[in-house]
């Protein structure tokens, strides 16, 4: 009986460092007036489908999207906003130009599976330009 608590107790313990790792939020720096990258990793077999890049928290992602992409499309441009999918490298890529500090927040990577999207999220930290 006493293995079994330990066995659990360590099963208890990779979730907890597990699940650490999902919730982890990737800082990006810019300076104002400059440009920021984003930096979006995705798996094997979802180079064709739709990407996009919202401001908010990814429990929100969908709520105000900067910028997104057509199925297949590997670039795209709106406003001050543009992207680029590595399809090779299977990571895509969102420039943020003319940052200000009203930019610094959280922003979110996705991917539309067409089951359950795949986010990451990401903490902007706009540094003053002098």
């Amino acid at each position: 009986m006493l293995g079994y608590k330990h066995c659990f107790f360590l099963s208890v313990i990779h979730s907890v460092v597990f699940l650490s790792i999902l919730l982890k939020v990737n800082p990006v720096y810019g300076d104002e007036g400059d440009e920021a990258t984003f930096r979006c990793p995705y798996e094997e077999g979802y180079q064709g489908n739709k990407k996009l890049f919202s401001s908010g928290e990814c429990s929100s992602w969908n709520k105000d999207i900067l910028i997104i992409s057509e199925e297949g499309q590997t670039q795209a441009k709106t406003g001050r906003f543009s992207m680029y999918d590595n399809i090779n490298a299977r990571v895509f890529s969102v420039t943020m130009r003319g940052l200000t500090a009203k930019d610094s927040g959280k922003y979110c990577c996705a991917v539309r599976t067409g089951v359950t999207d795949v986010c990451i999220e990401h903490e902007l930290v706009v540094r003053d330009g002098e």
